[in-house]
């Protein structure tokens, strides 16, 4: 199978209850077009590659390219 190759810089909210942590992904190997889709306390909570304003916790994303590549991890 195949795997897409990710770069991940996560910024930690500096204390809890701020909502100033991000995610951003930089997609090393995959082909376009990808599909993303983050999950925050098992909602739902985006779909795009970055994420800002992040309260602190887990962040799982799951991702697919267009020839059925896919990732997925818990950040």
């Amino acid at each position: 199978g195949c795997h897409l190759g990710l770069q991940v810089d996560t910024t930690h909210a500096s204390c809890n209850g701020f909502n100033n942590g991000a995610i951003e992904l930089e997609i090393e190997a995959g082909m376009e077009p990808i599909e993303i889709n983050w999950y925050h306390n098992g909602i739902l909570y985006g779909n795009t590659l970055n994420l800002y304003d992040l309260s602190a916790g887990d962040y799982y994303y799951a991702m697919e390219d267009a020839e059925g590549c896919t990732s997925d991890d818990t950040i």
